[in-house]
C-alpha cells in the first residue's frame, strides 16, 4: 500500500515528465506518512483506511466499466463493499463476509447485465472479488498479534521491492516485451528482476524483524512477488480493455486509486492465503 504509492515511474520526456515527477512526490510525502502512521497505529484508524481505500477503489472500477458511481448499480458496488469490508472489521467473520459478497456478485450480474451488456456486466460484478478479498487480507493480517504489524510491512515491501525492481531491471536491460499487446513497457527482463528483488526482500525483512528463517521467507516473498506482477498485468488489461490510461486521476501525477495499489489487490490475498495454509516467516 504504501510502496505503491511510489512506485512505476512512468511519463513522457521533457518537461512533462518532470511535472509529473513533481506531482508525484508531492502527493506521496503526504500519503506515505499518513499510511505509515495509520498502519503503526492499527485498530480502527487502519480499519477505516482500508475501507476508504475500497471503496475508492470500487468507484474507479464502476467508472471504467462505464458505470455511473452515484447510480443504483454504481453505489451498489461501492455500497456494498464499504458496508462488507465493516462488518468484517465488526465481526472479524471473514468466511461469512466472503459469502455474503458471493451473493453480492450474483445480484450485481443480474441488475447490470440488461442494462451494460452481458459483457460489461461481468467485468463490473468481477469488482467484488478484485477488491474484497484484499480488503478481508489485510483486515485480518493487521488483527494477528502479535505479528500483524511485521506482516503487514513485510507486504508492503515485498510489492514495492518487486514493482520498483521490475521498472528498474527493464528499463536498464530491455529485451523482449512481456505482454506487448497488455503493456508495451513490460518485459521479460523486468519479470525476473521483480521476482529477484521480491524474494530478497522478503527474507531479508523477516530477518530483519528477527523471527523465521530466511529461505522461508524468501519464497514467499517469491510467491507475493509473482501475484503482485500478475495483479499489475490484469490491471493493465483491464484498462486497455475500457480504453483509459488511468483508472482515475484522484492523486495528483499518480492517477486513480487503482493505479497505486493493483498490485496491493494480488498481493495481499496471496500472503493471506499462505499465512492460513500453516507457513510462518515472521
Amino acid at each position: 500500500m504504501v510502496g505503491a504509492l511510489l512506485d512505476k515511474p512512468t511519463g513522457a520526456n521533457g518537461p512533462v515528465r518532470t511535472d509529473r515527477l513533481s506531482h508525484r512526490l508531492a502527493a506521496a510525502s503526504i500519503m506515505v506518512p499518513v499510511a505509515l502512521g495509520l498502519t503503526w497505529w492499527g485498530g480502527w484508524p487502519f480499519y477505516l483506511l482500508i475501507i476508504a481505500c475500497a471503496g475508492l477503489l470500487a468507484r474507479e472500477w464502476a467508472r471504467l466499466c462505464g458505470v455511473s458511481p452515484v447510480n443504483q448499480n454504481g453505489l451498489a458496488l461501492i455500497l456494498g463493499i464499504v458496508l462488507l469490508l465493516f462488518v468484517a472489521v465488526l465481526e472479524q467473520r471473514h468466511l461469512t463476509a466472503a459469502v455474503v459478497g458471493v451473493g453480492l456478485f450474483l445480484l450485481l450480474v443480474m441488475l447490470t447485465v440488461g442494462r451494460v451488456g452481458s459483457r460489461c456486466a461481468l467485468w463490473f460484478a468481477l469488482g467484488v472479488f478484485a477488491i474484497l478479498p484484499a480488503g478481508l487480507s489485510l483486515v485480518w493480517m493487521r488483527a494477528l498479534e502479535p505479528e500483524g504489524l511485521g506482516l503487514i510491512c513485510w507486504v508492503m515491501a515485498v510489492v514495492w521491492v518487486a514493482d520498483s525492481a521490475a521498472y528498474g531491471v527493464g528499463r536498464t536491460i530491455g529485451g523482449p516485451l512481456l505482454a506487448p499487446r497488455i503493456s508495451p513497457s513490460k518485459t521479460w527482463s523486468g519479470l525476473v528482476g521483480g521476482l529477484v528483488g521480491a524474494c530478497l526482500i522478503g527474507g531479508l525483512v523477516a530477518m530483519l524483524l528477527g523471527h523465521g528463517g530466511f529461505a522461508l521467507a524468501a519464497l514467499a516473498g517469491l510467491l507475493v512477488g509473482g501475484a503482485s506482477g500478475l495483479g499489475d498485468l490484469f490491471e493493465s488489461y483491464f484498462k486497455r480493455r475500457f480504453k483509459a490510461k488511468d483508472s482515475g486521476g484522484l492523486i495528483p501525477g499518480h492517477g486513480g486509486v487503482l493505479d497505486r495499489l493493483d498490485s496491493l489487490l494480488a498481493a495481499a490475498p496471496v500472503t493471506a492465503v499462505l499465512y492460513l495454509a500453516g507457513w510462518r516467516w515472521l
